[in-house]
């Protein structure tokens, strides 16, 4: 009787509004495929349900493999666990910093755990999770059991790794495949679509100016970034038949040199474009075909090293 009435009073005291990482629901599932290292074993999937849950509390019916865990998320961005021997134990608190070590018995082969990495991108079955959290496990079964889960926002459990007692090469990792949380599937899906407006194909070879416009469409799931390795966001170009440049909108525009990104919220819309100047002294065009380009620059990564050029299309126009 003293450890429910203990219990009770310990949930009145928790925030639940939200959680950043962690915010199943009752019925949310989640299901993981396993992937072993250096074995050869059948292909298996497990799958993490919330059976039901009252106000703080919620039932994993499966704690990365461990059977039935009772678990509370709280908006102070920590995770409780229920122990019946302990009580309700701190698990982690997301907004600690790294190396930050917590004393609980999430596991009958674990003392605690410990913040390994914060900040992190991981990629999972050609999805990039962005801001992922790992959580380390204190073995005490000669290196043994749960090892690390890794922790995305919104999405919770990502992947966890679990290990052999005295087998260093055996390991298995096991990885979310799909899931629903809080009525969002995932992994979510990302997607850009654009469509570019060129000049006429037939023009005069006295023209003026060439306009091309983009229009920029987020149709995926979340918000995207996008990143510049300086202030230029597009390139609009004049070309040979056989590719040899004539003339860039960005030859006479002075752009920053630092990095910089915008945020593409879901389903926003967001316009590119400029004019190329032909009655410029140094552009002289006689009549015969050539080809406008329109690049959008940027990268979905934030890589130095990434591709820097999100799309690109070109139109054949005849001066005459």
């Amino acid at each position: 009787m003293k450890c429910i009435i203990y219990k009770i009073l310990l949930l009145l005291s928790f925030n639940v509004l939200a959680n950043d990482y962690v915010t199943y629901q009752t019925n949310d599932n989640a299901t993981f495929k396993r992937l072993a290292i250096e074995q050869d074993l059948p292909y298996k999937e497990t799958t993490l349900i919330i059976e039901q849950a009252d106000t703080v509390w919620k039932q994993w019916n499966s704690f990365f493999g461990k059977g039935e865990k009772w678990v509370a998320a709280t908006d102070a961005n920590e995770i409780f666990l229920w122990n019946e021997w302990y009580g309700a134990e701190l698990l982690v608190d997301f907004d600690d910093a790294v190396g930050t070590e917590y004393i609980n018995h999430a596991t009958s082969c674990s003392s605690g755990t410990r913040i390994s990495e914060k900040n992190i991108d991981l990629e999972i079955n050609d999805f990039v999770y962005r801001n992922v959290i790992r959580l380390d496990f204190h073995s005490i079964c000669d290196g043994g059991g749960l090892a690390s889960v890794w922790f995305a926002p919104k999405v919770g459990v990502i992947q966890w790794l679990e290990t052999y007692p005295g087998y260093s090469l055996m390991a298995e990792y096991y990885t979310l495949i799909s899931a629903n949380i809080d009525q969002v599937d995932y992994p979510l899906e990302t997607k850009l679509t654009f469509s570019s407006e060129f000049p006429k194909p037939f023009l005069s070879v006295s023209t003026k100016n060439l306009n091309v416009e983009t229009q920029l469409i987020n149709e995926s799931d979340l918000d995207l970034t996008i990143y510049y390795s300086n202030g230029q966001e597009f390139e609009i170009e004049l070309l040979t038949m056989d590719n040899i440049s004539i003339q860039k909108w960005s030859d006479d525009v002075r752009f920053l040199l630092g990095e910089h990104e915008i945020i593409l919220k879901r389903g926003e819309m967001r316009n590119f474009g400029g004019s190329l100047d032909l009655q410029k002294n140094d552009v002289s065009l006689s009549t015969g075909q050539y080809k406008v380009r329109m690049t959008l620059l940027g990268s979905l990564e934030n890589n130095i090293d990434a591709s820097q050029i999100l799309y690109s299309a070109e139109s054949i126009i005849n001066l005459r």
